[in-house]
């Protein structure tokens, strides 16, 4: 995974690296991109040492993100695990933690949309949620088209035609 993150950064300039760190050790990291696709930012990656959750290291982690976003963005993007789609009890209970902690901020989960993604060549793709987090547009239709700019043809609405779920 480093060096996927790390290939990301020498490849281009819309990426950006953000680190907790706290006396040398890493505490948490967040990367996020500015699209060329549209004008929004995506969050592509945010995680906590486990032993360093819930003490507030994410949300400031998060929040450091909208900060550096440019005026132009309308919205933060995100996706997430689905709860349904978790194989195991701890994986769908933290999948809805995860949910709940990026509601708390201010992104919304937009209904009826999913994104698929494959995680890893070997593994089928998997459906994910899609968040919003909108900055300059509230407008519902207008964060499903930045979202529809964004993902492209990986975005399915749930109930058409060709719909993966």
């Amino acid at each position: 995974m480093a060096g996927f993150l790390l290939q990301l950064l020498r490849d281009s300039s819309r990426h950006s690296f953000l680190a907790a760190v706290q006396e040398g050790e890493l505490l948490g990291l967040a990367l996020y991109e500015l699209p060329e696709t549209a004008p929004v930012g995506y969050l592509w990656y945010l995680a906590v040492q486990p032993q360093r959750r819930a003490q507030g290291i994410g949300t400031q982690l998060y929040r450091a993100v909208l900060e550096r976003l440019p005026d132009t963005a309308e919205a933060l993007f995100l996706d997430v695990e689905l709860p349904e789609h978790e194989p195991t009890a701890e994986e769908r209970a933290y999948a809805l933690w995860r949910i709940s902690f990026y509601q708390h901020l201010g992104a919304l989960l937009l209904p009826g949309v999913r994104v698929w993604e494959q995680v890893a060549p070997h593994f089928p793709p998997v459906p994910l949620g899609v968040f919003a987090h909108p900055l300059s547009t509230r407008d519902p239709q207008r964060l499903l088209a930045l979202a529809a700019q964004l993902y492209g043809p990986r975005l399915e609405r749930l109930g058409e035609p060709g719909v993966k779920e």
